[in-house]
């Protein structure tokens, strides 16, 4: 009975443990933005990012007992109003679509919707003799979509990314800093390509300049 208690008590402490990491903010690099005209304007962002998971289990056997809790949300909202503000004039949050008569009343140009369409992490863990890195890749894709005062479509295109990072303090607890830094790098990247493409997209910037 005293084996099976011991035995109980450090299953319960296995599966009962957790850890938790908050995703830095991660806009894109303005080196290419600044070769560019920013696009004129003042313009409503959106960010959809409901399809993102705060919680993730490690994909092998080691540490499969913890519950691994990553903030990213937040951090992925402000990561794409800063690469907004790289490449337009003027943004301003949004939490919906206005309609063609508050848009004008706002002097707004129109609006910008970035949705996170799919993200997922998964966790691995490269053992050594007496150490275990905690390795994880995140892949996203997201969906931008910029409409003129009245909802008509401008520009629309969707983005891929998958990226890896490492962290090795802490044990089984570094799997939550390794997803974080997996989904900020991945986010870095989505921002960038979307930067470069909404910069580089003449009909949106004819339609800035007609309005």
């Amino acid at each position: 009975m005293k084996h099976y208690l011991l035995v109980s008590i450090a299953a319960l402490a296995v599966t009962g443990c957790a850890s938790s990491a908050v995703m830095e903010v991660a806009p894109a690099v303005t080196t290419y933005a600044a070769n560019r005209d920013e696009i004129p304007g003042r313009w409503a962002v959106i960010v959809e990012a409901d399809a993102m998971p705060n919680t993730y289990d490690s994909s092998e056997f080691t540490c499969s007992g913890w519950s691994y809790t990553v903030d990213a949300q937040s951090a992925f909202e402000e990561s794409v109003l800063a690469s907004m503000e790289t490449a337009f004039q003027e943004v301003r949050p949004a939490d919906r679509m206005l309609t063609g008569a508050q848009a004008q009343a706002d002097e707004l140009m129109g609006t910008i919707t970035v949705t996170v369409d799919r993200m997922d992490a998964d966790l691995q863990w490269l053992t050594g003799f007496w150490t275990a890195k905690a390795r994880s890749t995140a892949s996203m894709r997201i969906g931008v979509d910029v409409r003129d005062q009245n909802g008509e479509r401008i520009a629309g295109f969707s983005e891929g990314s998958q990226r890896s990072a490492e962290a090795d303090q802490g044990g089984c607890g570094a799997g939550s800093e390794a997803i974080a830094r997996a989904i900020s790098s991945t986010t870095e990247d989505l921002m960038e390509q979307s930067l470069e493409r909404l910069l580089d997209n003449s009909e949106l910037r004819a339609a800035s300049m007609t309005r």
